[in-house]
């Protein structure tokens, strides 16, 4: 537990998918941790998703089209995703990719939801600001920061490693021990310290 408030709630989140391009593939299973603003867990919750479509990639994730034969489709699902997003601040490793995947879902189901990126906080772009890590990855920042990373690519634990890696850099921060003031992530973007404290809860609609 952070000693000092964040000021708001958090959602973790993280997603398995079918490739990497958000308008051809689906997610296949999605977790979503909720937490209070000391990143205490609140609750937790995933799924598998049918994807109506090949599943690919199990070599990586494990999960194979027999998997999700009988699990909900995005649709059936998308009213609890939503709710237990709303009104929190969004986290997740490489946060632009889980976000594009989930705002395809919305737009592809006619749901009046979109995710801003202001209410999002990326540990993968943070860690360029609180590590001394030289790879960014979910596996290698948690192996170098001793987070607990039971199972990679499987959406419940790489949560908890991302919540993991949040705690660690808001301690940091905390205690006034940055890497740097200012960094760029892999995409050339800037970035800026403690985005958590500056990111806005998700709305919803």
């Amino acid at each position: 537990m952070l000693r000092d408030s964040l000021t708001r709630p958090f959602a973790v989140i993280d997603l398995e998918t079918t490739g990497l391009i958000p308008s051809r593939d689906r997610i296949i299973e999605i977790a979503i941790i909720l937490t209070d603003e000391h990143l205490n867990i609140d609750s937790t919750w995933s799924t598998l998703i049918n994807p109506n479509m090949p599943v690919t990639g199990t070599q990586i994730h494990g999960i194979s089209d027999a998997d999700v034969t009988q699990a909900p489709q995005f649709a059936d699902v998308s009213t609890q995703v939503h709710n237990l997003l709303k009104g929190r601040v969004i986290v997740a490793h490489n946060a632009a990719f889980d976000v594009s995947f989930l705002n395809a879902e919305f737009k592809r189901n006619n749901l009046p939801h979109s995710i801003p990126l202001s209410a999002v906080v990326c540990t993968m772009d943070q860690s360029h600001i609180y590590s001394e890590s030289k790879r960014h990855s979910l596996a290698h920042l948690a192996q170098f920061h001793s987070v607990d990373y039971e199972q990679r690519h499987r959406a419940i634990f790489d949560a908890k490693a991302c919540l993991g890696l949040l705690e660690e850099f808001a301690y940091r921060e905390q205690n006034n021990e940055r890497v740097c003031n200012c960094a760029l992530n892999r995409r050339g973007e800037k970035v800026l310290p403690g985005q958590w404290l500056r990111a806005h809860a998700w709305a919803g609609n």
